[in-house]
């Protein structure tokens, strides 16, 4: 028999947390494991393909964890985790950790693994405070997706045997093998991928770009995504004369697309774990010029797969993409080299191996 696992989820959202939920859902090798979802929201982009992947139960809050309704639903989602015969709970993100390792602790103390996505938690620090108690103390192993991470967590308390690092992976099948731009008159492409959020930092690629604007280097940018600073972005853009050259797509489920048309594709955030965008970006064979931010400098490797710059520099980042957009052949071979990386260890099927490892671990010591 196969052994039953509940994924805790905050919502089925279209972010990098959502889209890990939906690969194990997809590649979990079905004998050895039967998985079950438990999500704090049910809605999402996702929501239709985690349903067709396994059953999934809703706790109906109606805001906070832990007033009346939360409580009392905390106690449903208990029964449920016995009824059901649930053996490891699997906590992905904050909030649904928090209540997943609370319920797997009334439910008779089932083991309880928690993905963790943060060097900085991006929450109150209430919330925080409550996190960091419950990887604690409530959860028997913690599972960064990036080196970066683990200082952060033993610092707060969690023994490094506690600990095991597992990159993101990615499905391969969706991008073919890598597709050489030919050489053409137009200028280079330039993808960005991720929310329009302050922290994604994309007002520094429209300060760089117009920067070199003014310097007689002409590109052209595609932005993918959404988000509240769209409006600034676009304002900030017009007002360098550069409103032209950015191509706005809004939100993609799948950018595989943009990416084979695009030269160079770029991160600017200020905070990241081990971002999915730039995983995209290598598996697409497109050299990276990308921030130095959390598990970032464990892809992009400086001449080898891209080019690394200070977060919030502009001027670094307008340095950088003109060095690409000027050498064919450094894009040429960066691209190459990245799509290697990705081929050789960062699949959805070394991924998915590596977390099944540490589920096969847990169950082993919470039995011995």
């Amino acid at each position: 028999m196969p052994h039953r696992i509940a994924f805790a989820t905050g919502s089925f959202l279209g972010g990098g947390t959502e889209r890990y939920l939906v690969r194990m859902l997809r590649h979990l090798d079905r004998q050895r494991f039967a998985p079950y979802v438990v999500t704090l929201d049910d809605s999402g982009q996702l929501r239709n393909e985690a349903h067709a992947l396994a059953p999934v139960y809703e706790v109906k809050l109606t805001g906070k964890l832990f007033n009346r309704q939360g409580l009392r639903e905390l106690w449903r989602l208990r029964k449920w985790l016995r009824d059901e015969r649930i053996e490891i709970v699997h906590g992905l993100m904050d909030r649904a950790t928090i209540y997943g390792a609370l319920a797997a602790k009334l439910a008779g103390g089932l083991p309880v693994v928690a993905s963790h996505r943060y060097t900085v938690l991006p929450v109150g620090r209430g919330l925080a405070i409550f996190y960091v108690l419950v990887i604690r103390f409530l959860v028997h192993h913690v599972i960064p997706n990036t080196h970066a991470a683990v200082p952060w967590l033993e610092k707060r308390g969690i023994r490094r045997g506690r600990i095991t690092v597992v990159h993101n992976g990615i499905s391969l099948e969706h991008l073919s093998p890598v597709v050489e731009r030919p050489h053409h008159p137009s200028p280079v492409t330039i993808c960005c991928v991720g929310r329009l959020d302050e922290v994604k930092g994309q007002h520094l690629l429209v300060e760089a770009v117009g920067a070199l604007a003014k310097e007689g280097h002409t590109t052209k940018v595609v932005l993918v995504g959404s988000g509240p600073e769209e409006h600034t972005l676009r304002k900030r853009a017009s007002d360098l004369g550069i409103a032209d050259a950015i191509e706005w797509t809004g939100y993609l489920p799948d950018p595989t697309d943009v990416l084979r048309r695009s030269d160079i594709c770029v991160l600017t955030s200020y905070n990241e774990g081990f971002p999915n965008a730039v995983l995209e970006y290598l598996a697409a064979g497109r050299p990276v010029v990308a921030t130095v931010v959390g598990g970032v400098p464990e892809m992009v490797r400086p001449e080898v797969t891209g080019l690394l710059v200070p977060p919030g520099d502009a001027h670094a980042l307008a340095q950088a993409l003109k060095r690409l957009m000027t050498d064919d052949e450094a894009r040429r071979r960066m691209g190459w080299a990245g799509r290697a990386f990705v081929e050789a260890e960062l699949t959805v099927v070394k991924e998915v191996e590596r977390t099944q490892e540490v589920y096969t671990h847990v169950l082993a010591e919470s039995r011995s």
